[in-house]
């Protein structure tokens, strides 16, 4: 197995590159990372990943999953699963890898943890033996493992606040066959982000919750369903979940990153993929035709969430 992640930080925030670091310590897998540089500096070394993929230009919007798809491509040919992390999370349990492994002969998809711990702003520096301190400070549980365990409800699926859409976690940190996700590929078109969320929905078939919740318009659904059905058939909600902690490292306060109100805002704007996004030459997203009021709410979204403090 190998992972892949991204890296990007339109904002220059100096936590990012501080948590990157202490992911990748902590990782006992080969890694793929796709890192996206807006103005041609990149921020990450050769020896960050075993494989680092550098993209340049492009616009500045959430380009999470577009770089997940470039890393994907970059993963050597004959290596059969994949997970795709955050580059800002930390496993409890050390041999989480080998037990997806095992786990994803039976399930097509795994979510690779049970609880979220997300650590403060004081505990920048990483510490393995505060383990069973931190993991008393549950923040919310993986949307598999809720599955898994029958407490599933409307709400997860349908949030009200941003901090609802925490308690159910939908992301960070996932595995799957190569050739499933190289057949679909990544939802890329989430472009001021929960490409997640929409991820999920489709697993389980909650397409409606994925165009209500992230408010999409009827353009940005017509681009979506035909990805979400497709990928539902090849999971059909069969999910499984890895027993054990995940430790999010801290980078701004949680109502900074407005999970919620940052799709009522940019559902706004008559945005629809199909016509205003294209790829640059290196592969990134590049907005085409899209208002100067669009442009600039998607680049100060990045400075709103403040992760530096």
């Amino acid at each position: 197995m190998w992972a892949i992640t991204s890296y990007f930080n339109p904002a220059k925030y100096a936590r990012r590159l501080e948590n990157y670091r202490n992911f990748r310590k902590e990782l006992r897998i080969p890694l793929v990372t796709a890192e996206l540089s807006f103005d041609g500096t990149f921020e990450l070394q050769a020896d960050d990943a075993d494989v680092v993929v550098r993209a340049s230009g492009g616009s500045v919007l959430w380009q999470k999953e577009r770089l997940l798809n470039l890393a994907l491509d970059a993963v050597p040919d004959d290596i059969r699963l994949v997970c795709w992390l955050d580059c800002d999370v930390i496993f409890e349990n050390e041999n989480w890898h080998h037990v997806a492994a095992e786990m994803l002969r039976t399930y097509p998809l795994v979510q690779l943890f049970s609880e979220l711990v997300d650590l403060k702003a004081s505990e920048a520096q990483w510490d393995r033996h505060r383990i069973s301190d931190l993991r008393s400070r549950v923040t919310g549980n993986s949307i598999a493992w809720l599955n898994s365990h029958a407490m599933l409800d409307q709400s997860n699926f349908s949030p009200r606040t941003g901090q609802d859409m925490r308690t159910a976690c939908f992301g960070l940190a996932w595995a799957g066959s190569r050739e499933l996700i190289a057949k679909h590929r990544f939802y890329d078109a989430m472009i001021i982000g929960s490409g997640d969320r929409s991820m999920v929905c489709a697993m389980y078939g909650r397409f409606n919750d994925a165009i209500n919740t992230l408010e999409l318009n009827a353009a940005r659904a017509k681009h979506y369903l035909p990805w979400a059905k497709s990928f539902h058939e090849s999971v059909n909600g069969n999910v499984g979940c890895v027993e054990g902690a995940l430790f999010h490292l801290w980078h701004g306060e949680i109502k900074d990153r407005h999970y919620r109100d940052r799709h009522s805002r940019f559902s706004h704007f008559p945005f629809d993929p199909a016509h205003n996004l294209t790829l640059s030459e290196s592969g990134a997203w590049q907005l085409v035709d899209a208002s100067n009021a669009c442009t600039d709410f998607l680049q100060a979204y990045f400075h709103e969430r403040r992760e530096d403090g």
